[in-house]
């Protein structure tokens, strides 16, 4: 027992996220929170942190998000990940565990979006199966009481699979 929390504590886990409106910023932040205390957890903004910058660094696992724009992710988080898949392969070094979660406003069910991306750049040997998706209002930049249960959950479930 004591050797997995070791183990766990030097987990490296990078979350990067692409937000307009501050609404993934805060799921990002959320989930850091409640990695924190059993992984070293650290959040990038997408259009600030190089894909190089977060391979540099040896992350075990990887947690994407971002918002969806006319049904797809953003462009901005599509681009990011396909350049971090493309740095991954050239130098041969594959993230462990990847995850996603996405906000949304108007039209809800993109799992299948974020399913296809992964398929087309394949940046992590295993992905957990759920993505995270959180409807917010666009208005309103923080999350409600609501929302932040189902960000404390996925985090929860994220354990067991880093695990």
């Amino acid at each position: 027992m004591f050797i997995k929390i070791i183990m766990r504590f030097h987990m490296k886990i990078w979350i990067v996220y692409d937000s307009n409106f501050g609404h993934c910023k805060k799921v990002a932040e959320t989930i850091s929170d409640v990695l924190e205390g059993e992984y070293d957890t650290h959040v990038g903004f997408a259009k600030k942190i190089l894909p190089e910058d977060v391979i540099s660094e040896a992350p075990n696992a990887i947690i994407i998000g971002g918002p969806i724009y006319f049904g797809y992710p953003s462009r901005t988080i599509v681009n990011w990940i396909k350049k971090f898949y493309q740095v991954t392969k050239k130098l041969g070094t594959p993230i462990k565990k990847g995850a996603a979660f996405y906000t949304w406003s108007f039209t809800p069910k993109h799992e299948l979006q974020w399913q296809k991306l992964f398929q087309k750049f394949p940046f992590a040997s295993e992905f957990f199966p759920q993505v995270l998706s959180i409807k917010v209002n666009p208005s309103i930049p923080l999350l409600n009481p609501e929302e932040c249960t189902q960000v404390n959950n996925f985090g929860e479930k994220l354990k067991q699979f880093l695990s």
